[in-house]
């Protein structure tokens, strides 16, 4: 028997269909997917500001450690002093040798307890070295013999005489002399034009000023006589004072004296600077204006009121008035310091 075989056959296969579109996944599989898409958004979000804080913190402290590297020092072991380097050398010696470094507080102006520059005579820088002379009653006034040397007399009304060799002033001309006494006191003159005199002329020469100078010219007794005012006075402290409770220290200072515009009145500024350790009072007692044959009188009127009180280490201005006098000046006492006005107001 002959049997004959032929495959049967294939039933053709389907392909898979792929989803047109978001809407044809099922809905536990849509939901999912968002889900997990939302969950990487934040954390590559938290990543990323991480990151940016990270790297700002960094930058800020390299910065930081650039601009204060030099400002940093770190302090010694205990009984080892600290070895300077390019970049933290010591501020003073003592710091140097190990020692600690202290500050010291600021002041005005040190009290002048050391040795000063008196006696000393100045005209218009040009110093020379004063000596006193107390001539007798009568006799001739002395010369210095060196052109360096000033001498001076102290008259028994204030007024002070200084003599100068020949050679000492060429032309007469000064405008300023300061003295500086044996007590190391300074007062300061504004002086008048020269004038042509003799020695013998001194005694009678400007009896009202505060300070009169002879220049010798020659060995005849020619010379220039130029008178002087007092300007201003400083009550200084000579090497090993101490001071005592109530002691003045200061400077005064005239700065302008002048009549009122209807001349009724004498105008008057002071400066008063305080160099002591106690404060400095001004009343009306201890600044005055006195005239021949009217005695002294206070201020009429002043500027900031009296009393004032000067703190140590403290400038204060005042401006007074006072009442003038028929003959148009006076002469001023501030404390113990005396000032012409006839030179400032005539």
């Amino acid at each position: 028997m002959i049997h004959s075989s032929s495959p049967l056959p294939e039933s053709p296969k389907k392909a898979p269909r792929l989803p047109a579109s978001e809407s044809d996944l099922p809905a536990w599989l849509r939901k999912r997917d968002g889900s997990l898409n939302m969950t990487l958004a934040v954390f590559i979000g938290l990543g990323l500001g991480v990151f940016i804080f990270c790297c700002g913190a960094l930058a800020l402290g390299a910065f930081y450690l650039v601009t204060e590297r030099e400002a940093l020092s770190l302090p010694a072991p205990a009984g080892k002093a600290a070895t300077p380097t390019a970049e933290a050398q010591p501020a003073s010696p003592e710091a140097a040798a190990g020692a600690e470094p202290t500050l010291a507080a600021p002041q005005l102006l040190p009290l002048p307890t050391t040795a000063c520059a008196g006696p000393a005579f100045t005209l218009d820088g040009k110093s020379f070295r004063l000596e006193a002379a107390a001539p007798a009653a009568g006799s001739p006034l002395p010369l210095p013999a060196a052109a360096d040397t000033a001498l001076y007399v102290q008259e028994a009304g204030g007024r002070r005489l200084v003599l100068l060799a020949a050679g000492a002033l060429a032309q007469g001309e000064a405008a300023q002399a300061e003295m500086i006494d044996e007590t190391c006191n300074v007062q300061r003159y504004q002086l008048l034009p020269p004038l042509p005199g003799r020695l013998d002329d001194v005694a009678q020469f400007a009896p009202a000023a505060d300070l009169v100078i002879f220049a010798a010219q020659g060995a005849d007794g020619n010379g220039w006589l130029i008178q002087g005012m007092l300007t201003e006075a400083e009550l200084t402290a000579p090497r090993g004072w101490t001071p005592q409770p109530g002691e003045l220290l200061a400077e005064i200072g005239l700065l302008e004296a002048q009549p009122s515009p209807d001349g009724r009145l004498i105008q008057v500024r002071l400066s008063l600077y305080n160099f002591g350790a106690e404060p400095l009072l001004l009343t009306p007692a201890d600044v005055q204006l006195s005239a021949e044959g009217l005695g002294a009188a206070p201020p009429a009127a002043a500027r900031p009121p009296l009393p004032l009180e000067v703190a140590p280490g403290q400038t204060a201005e005042v401006e007074l008035a006072f009442v003038r006098p028929p003959q148009g000046w006076g002469i001023l006492r501030v404390f113990s310091v005396e000032y012409d006005l006839a030179d400032f107001v005539e």
